[in-house]
Protein backbone atom coordinates (compact mmCIF):
# COMPACT_ATOMS: atom_id res chain seq x y z
CA UNK A 1 0.00 0.00 0.00
CA UNK A 2 1.55 3.12 -1.50
CA UNK A 3 1.54 6.56 1.07
CA UNK A 4 -1.22 8.17 -0.54
CA UNK A 5 -3.76 4.94 -0.49
CA UNK A 6 -2.82 4.68 3.74
CA UNK A 7 -3.82 8.26 3.89
CA UNK A 8 -6.80 7.83 1.88
CA UNK A 9 -7.57 4.85 3.98
CA UNK A 10 -6.75 6.90 7.48
CA UNK A 11 -9.11 9.71 5.83
CA UNK A 12 -11.82 7.23 4.93
CA UNK A 13 -11.48 5.87 8.73
CA UNK A 14 -11.99 9.40 10.00
CA UNK A 15 -14.94 9.85 8.02
CA UNK A 16 -16.51 6.99 9.33
CA UNK A 17 -15.36 7.47 13.03
CA UNK A 18 -16.76 11.19 12.67
CA UNK A 19 -19.59 10.40 10.92
CA UNK A 20 -20.79 8.19 13.75
CA UNK A 21 -20.09 10.20 16.48
CA UNK A 22 -22.36 13.39 14.89
CA UNK A 23 -24.76 10.73 12.89
CA UNK A 24 -23.49 12.11 9.77
CA UNK A 25 -24.48 8.82 7.20
CA UNK A 26 -23.68 10.60 3.95
CA UNK A 27 -19.73 11.02 5.61
CA UNK A 28 -20.06 7.53 7.13
CA UNK A 29 -20.69 6.18 3.39
CA UNK A 30 -18.11 8.12 1.53
CA UNK A 31 -15.20 7.10 3.95
CA UNK A 32 -16.45 3.42 3.76
CA UNK A 33 -15.92 3.99 0.27
CA UNK A 34 -12.52 5.48 0.60
CA UNK A 35 -11.28 2.70 2.92
CA UNK A 36 -12.92 0.16 0.87
CA UNK A 37 -11.45 1.65 -2.11
CA UNK A 38 -7.49 1.76 -0.90
CA UNK A 39 -7.44 -1.95 -0.32
CA UNK A 40 -5.31 -3.78 -2.96
CA UNK A 41 -8.08 -6.31 -3.68
CA UNK A 42 -6.63 -9.40 -6.58
CA UNK A 43 -8.73 -9.83 -8.83
CA UNK A 44 -11.00 -7.29 -7.70
CA UNK A 45 -13.43 -5.77 -10.89
CA UNK A 46 -14.56 -2.51 -8.04
CA UNK A 47 -12.88 0.71 -7.72
CA UNK A 48 -9.59 0.23 -8.06
CA UNK A 49 -6.25 0.16 -10.87
CA UNK A 50 -8.85 0.10 -13.90
CA UNK A 51 -11.04 3.19 -12.38
CA UNK A 52 -11.92 5.85 -15.17
CA UNK A 53 -14.26 8.23 -13.86
CA UNK A 54 -14.90 10.27 -10.80
CA UNK A 55 -18.56 11.13 -10.22
CA UNK A 56 -20.27 13.61 -7.72
CA UNK A 57 -21.49 11.48 -5.18
CA UNK A 58 -25.15 12.82 -5.15
CA UNK A 59 -25.19 11.88 -8.80
CA UNK A 60 -24.60 8.34 -7.34
CA UNK A 61 -27.68 9.14 -4.60
CA UNK A 62 -26.03 9.93 -1.95
CA UNK A 63 -27.28 12.34 0.24
CA UNK A 64 -24.40 14.91 0.21
CA UNK A 65 -25.68 17.77 -0.83
CA UNK A 66 -25.80 21.19 0.95
CA UNK A 67 -29.58 20.65 2.36
CA UNK A 68 -28.76 16.99 2.80
CA UNK A 69 -30.52 15.39 -0.57
CA UNK A 70 -29.21 14.02 -3.45
CA UNK A 71 -29.62 14.45 -7.19
CA UNK A 72 -29.48 10.93 -8.43
CA UNK A 73 -28.74 10.06 -11.79
CA UNK A 74 -29.57 6.29 -12.56
CA UNK A 75 -27.17 5.76 -15.50
CA UNK A 76 -23.97 7.56 -12.62
CA UNK A 77 -25.57 5.34 -10.07
CA UNK A 78 -25.13 2.19 -12.36
CA UNK A 79 -21.84 3.53 -12.98
CA UNK A 80 -20.54 2.87 -9.28
CA UNK A 81 -23.10 0.28 -8.61
CA UNK A 82 -20.86 -1.68 -11.71
CA UNK A 83 -17.27 -0.20 -9.94
CA UNK A 84 -16.92 1.67 -13.48
CA UNK A 85 -16.81 5.00 -11.13
CA UNK A 86 -15.50 6.27 -7.78
CA UNK A 87 -18.37 8.15 -6.01
CA UNK A 88 -16.75 11.71 -4.29
CA UNK A 89 -18.24 14.86 -2.33
CA UNK A 90 -15.14 17.45 -2.80
CA UNK A 91 -17.54 19.37 0.12
CA UNK A 92 -17.32 17.10 2.59
CA UNK A 93 -13.78 15.73 1.70
CA UNK A 94 -12.97 19.36 2.84
CA UNK A 95 -14.62 19.31 6.08
CA UNK A 96 -18.01 20.42 5.47
CA UNK A 97 -20.93 18.69 7.31
CA UNK A 98 -24.17 17.44 6.10
CA UNK A 99 -26.22 19.47 5.77
CA UNK A 100 -24.23 22.88 5.72
CA UNK A 101 -25.22 26.43 4.75
CA UNK A 102 -25.65 27.32 1.05
CA UNK A 103 -22.35 28.04 -0.93
CA UNK A 104 -21.87 29.83 -4.05
CA UNK A 105 -18.61 31.53 -5.94
CA UNK A 106 -17.94 35.47 -5.70
CA UNK A 107 -14.54 35.82 -8.10
CA UNK A 108 -12.33 33.27 -6.66
CA UNK A 109 -13.72 32.76 -3.34
CA UNK A 110 -16.42 30.70 -1.65
CA UNK A 111 -18.99 32.27 0.65
CA UNK A 112 -21.79 30.55 2.19
CA UNK A 113 -25.80 32.45 2.62
CA UNK A 114 -24.29 33.77 5.62
CA UNK A 115 -21.48 35.83 4.35
CA UNK A 116 -18.82 33.83 5.39
CA UNK A 117 -15.61 32.75 3.34
CA UNK A 118 -15.69 28.81 3.32
CA UNK A 119 -13.39 28.93 0.35
CA UNK A 120 -10.59 26.99 2.30
CA UNK A 121 -13.18 24.56 2.36
CA UNK A 122 -13.43 23.88 -1.17
CA UNK A 123 -10.17 24.18 -1.58
CA UNK A 124 -8.51 21.25 0.60
CA UNK A 125 -11.82 19.52 -1.21
CA UNK A 126 -10.97 19.63 -4.11
CA UNK A 127 -7.10 18.97 -3.93
CA UNK A 128 -8.50 15.11 -2.19
CA UNK A 129 -10.65 14.55 -5.06
CA UNK A 130 -7.95 15.35 -7.18
CA UNK A 131 -5.31 13.30 -5.13
CA UNK A 132 -8.10 10.21 -5.65
CA UNK A 133 -8.46 10.61 -9.34
CA UNK A 134 -4.43 10.55 -9.57
CA UNK A 135 -4.31 7.53 -7.31
CA UNK A 136 -6.65 5.64 -9.35
CA UNK A 137 -5.48 6.89 -12.66
CA UNK A 138 -8.80 8.57 -13.09
CA UNK A 139 -9.21 10.42 -17.17
CA UNK A 140 -12.72 11.66 -17.00
CA UNK A 141 -15.49 13.29 -14.26
CA UNK A 142 -18.75 13.22 -14.40
CA UNK A 143 -19.57 16.27 -12.28
CA UNK A 144 -23.08 17.75 -10.72
CA UNK A 145 -23.99 21.20 -12.89
CA UNK A 146 -24.52 24.49 -11.22
CA UNK A 147 -22.41 23.44 -8.17
CA UNK A 148 -19.45 25.71 -6.43
CA UNK A 149 -17.20 23.20 -6.32
CA UNK A 150 -18.90 20.43 -9.30
CA UNK A 151 -20.07 22.92 -12.11
CA UNK A 152 -18.82 22.80 -15.13
CA UNK A 153 -19.45 25.82 -17.55
CA UNK A 154 -21.65 27.25 -15.57
CA UNK A 155 -22.19 27.93 -11.87
CA UNK A 156 -24.63 30.27 -9.34
CA UNK A 157 -23.09 34.28 -9.51
CA UNK A 158 -22.85 34.41 -6.22
CA UNK A 159 -26.44 36.26 -5.87
CA UNK A 160 -28.60 33.56 -4.03
CA UNK A 161 -30.82 34.22 -7.07
CA UNK A 162 -30.93 31.26 -8.98
CA UNK A 163 -28.80 33.23 -11.10
CA UNK A 164 -26.06 31.36 -13.13
CA UNK A 165 -22.85 32.80 -14.60
CA UNK A 166 -20.38 31.39 -16.99
CA UNK A 167 -17.47 29.58 -15.17
CA UNK A 168 -16.11 26.26 -13.20
CA UNK A 169 -16.75 25.01 -9.69
CA UNK A 170 -12.90 25.14 -7.30
CA UNK A 171 -12.94 21.15 -7.97
CA UNK A 172 -14.14 21.07 -11.90
CA UNK A 173 -11.24 24.00 -12.70
CA UNK A 174 -8.72 21.85 -10.55
CA UNK A 175 -9.43 18.61 -12.53
CA UNK A 176 -9.19 20.16 -15.75
CA UNK A 177 -6.06 21.95 -14.90
CA UNK A 178 -4.51 18.06 -14.65
CA UNK A 179 -5.63 17.20 -17.48
CA UNK A 180 -9.14 15.48 -16.67
CA UNK A 181 -12.00 15.61 -18.59
CA UNK A 182 -14.90 16.67 -16.89
CA UNK A 183 -18.49 16.30 -17.86
CA UNK A 184 -21.98 17.32 -16.18
CA UNK A 185 -24.72 14.91 -15.72
CA UNK A 186 -26.49 16.55 -18.56
CA UNK A 187 -23.76 15.98 -21.40
CA UNK A 188 -21.50 13.24 -20.28
CA UNK A 189 -22.97 10.48 -22.73
CA UNK A 190 -22.51 11.98 -25.63
CA UNK A 191 -18.66 13.04 -24.82
CA UNK A 192 -17.40 10.19 -23.07
CA UNK A 193 -14.84 7.78 -25.01
CA UNK A 194 -16.54 5.49 -27.34
CA UNK A 195 -16.38 2.20 -25.17
CA UNK A 196 -17.77 3.55 -21.92
CA UNK A 197 -20.65 5.13 -23.80
CA UNK A 198 -21.58 2.17 -25.33
CA UNK A 199 -21.47 0.29 -22.05
CA UNK A 200 -23.86 3.59 -20.73
CA UNK A 201 -26.06 3.84 -23.22
CA UNK A 202 -27.33 0.23 -22.72
CA UNK A 203 -28.18 0.91 -19.16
Amino acid sequence: MSGIQFALLLFGLFLIVSGAVFANVPAIIVGLVLAVATIPWKNHKGVGKDQKIIVSACLAGFNCRYNGTNKLNDRIKELVEKGEAIPVCPEQLGGMSTPRIRSEQEGEKVFNKNGEDVTEYFLRGANEVLRIAILYDCKEAILKSGSPSCGCGWVYDGSFTGTLKEGDGVTANLLKANGIKVYTEENFVKNLPKAARNNVEKT
